[in-house]
């Protein structure tokens, strides 16, 4: 006859496993004030997508620092041409 205290015990267990332990596990929180009117665009988006509202604005944050990655190594990357320009032409050097 089996213990009640084994199925506490084995759902105690589930629990843990399901908990993400890899070195990937999320450990930072990040607090933002958001409008009602923002909310509720990612609670629809949420339910849209079948994601929770966390997972939503992580992937927002995703793509928006990849396009201001890009952004700013556009920038260094005509800044540096630039700089190598300006110096060539000042010691007459033709590119």
């Amino acid at each position: 006859m089996p213990f009640a205290g084994d199925n506490m015990q084995a759902q105690t267990l589930k629990k843990k496993q399901r908990r993400r332990r890899d070195e990937y596990a999320r450990k930072n929180v990040v607090s933002l004030r958001i409008t009602d009117q923002e909310k509720k665009i990612l609670e629809k988006i949420s339910e849209a997508s079948s994601k929770n509202v966390s997972e939503v604005v992580r992937e927002a944050l995703e793509l928006w620092l990849d396009n201001r990655r890009t952004a700013v190594f556009d920038l260094e990357r005509n800044a540096t041409a630039t700089y190598k320009q300006k110096r060539c032409t000042t010691r007459g050097v033709t590119l």
